[in-house]
């Protein structure tokens, strides 16, 4: 047999019509099988080059490599398939690069992980993504598969402790979305995020830089909002969620008891802060304006089936009526204002707040 897989072997061509001429079987064309032959080893020997191809990818530029202990929600991809059927194809989102992040005197470039390339496969499920630096060279690549993916769901990878970064996918659906790591007394954790969608499929990939890498490596659940006002958390489980009113642009708080937050998406611009123990009811302020005058929105956690809620602001507050919102799902209630600051006095922005639970016993609240 002629071992050169690109030529066409005629001396095997009439030893096939000389064999076959008196079989009792269906007519075949021996120059066919022959090629079809030829064909099949072709295919073998490019998809060994795929597999190699896909286990160099994994490997950081620069002597950095993804690290399987730094995956969150995901796990590591498969080697690349030998299959000869037809796959769809890839589907890449490049994100727009991020802006450095200042917080007073400090500024944190994001150097290394200044944008980010993310793709798709949808047969395999694998999400692979590249970093760049502001100059436009690769100084990383990497890819993971996740379980979470078969639900709406987020999964996401840090790129190791000192990356500064999370990459990863969400629901196309997701508007808006807030990423839960551990409470830092010492402060806030100072992030800014790039998304863009993966067309031609029902998913959106993301990336958030952090201003302290700690965080990035501490991500333990990420939640979201679609446009409907549902929220989701990461495995794409409904959470306890409410809307501030009857405006379509109103706040949504949400409270999730895997994750231990209780939150507010607000068309932009969100928060959380951990539930708190019992001991004291779990209470989120939320703002946007300069320190000497904001608007904000006051949200108190109390007993389903409260009711009457009063408030009293501090001075330099002012504040529209108190009222309870019923939050599905769960077995409490959100007791809620919107506030107006025009003080830079560091005070509560109620000196109390009331109300009556289901047993007809008031309840005063004067410290949270």
């Amino acid at each position: 047999m002629n071992a050169d897989l690109d030529t066409y072997d005629p001396g095997l061509d009439e030893r096939l019509h000389q064999e076959l001429a008196h079989a009792p079987l269906p007519l075949l064309d021996p120059a066919a099988v022959t090629a079809v032959g030829g064909r099949a080893l072709r295919r073998q020997r490019l998809a060994r080059g795929s597999g190699a191809l896909a286990a160099v990818l994994a490997i950081g530029i620069g002597g950095y490599a993804v690290s399987d202990a730094f995956d969150r929600g995901a796990t590591p991809a498969p080697p690349a398939s030998s299959s000869t059927t037809s796959e769809p194809p890839t589907v890449q989102a490049r994100l727009e690069p991020f802006s450095a992040l200042r917080d007073g005197e400090t500024v944190v470039e994001p150097g290394r992980y200044a944008r980010f390339d993310v793709t798709w496969q949808p047969s395999t499920k694998v999400v692979g993504f590249s970093a760049f630096d502001g100059e436009g060279t690769q100084t990383m690549a990497g890819q993971f598969m996740s379980s979470a993916l078969d639900a709406p769901g987020v999964a996401w990878q840090t790129m190791g402790p000192d990356s500064h970064v999370i990459v990863g996918i969400m629901p196309a659906a997701a508007r808006e979305f807030s990423v839960v790591a551990p409470n830092d007394p010492a402060g806030g954790q100072l992030a800014t995020q790039q998304v863009k969608g993966l067309d031609g499929t029902p998913w959106q990939a993301f990336a958030v830089f952090f201003a302290e890498p700690k965080y990035a490596a501490a991500v333990t659940d990420i939640l979201w909002i679609d446009a409907s006002g549902a929220v989701h958390d990461s495995r794409g489980a409904s959470v306890p969620a409410v809307r501030l009113g009857t405006d379509a642009d109103a706040p949504t708080v949400y409270m999730s008891e895997s994750a231990n937050v209780l939150g507010i998406f607000d068309h932009g611009q969100n928060g959380q802060v951990p539930l708190t123990d019992g001991s004291s009811p779990s209470v989120i302020a939320f703002g946007a304006g300069s320190a000497t005058e904001m608007n904000g929105i006051f949200a108190m956690l109390v007993p389903a089936g409260s009711t009457k809620p009063t408030v009293t602001p501090n001075a330099g507050v002012t504040a529209t009526p108190a009222r309870i919102e019923a939050l599905p799902g769960s077995d409490v209630a959100v007791l809620w204002a919107q506030t107006s600051r025009t003080t830079d006095e560091a005070t509560a922005d109620f000196a109390t707040v009331s109300w009556t639970d289901p047993s007809g016993e008031r309840t005063t609240i004067t410290n949270y």
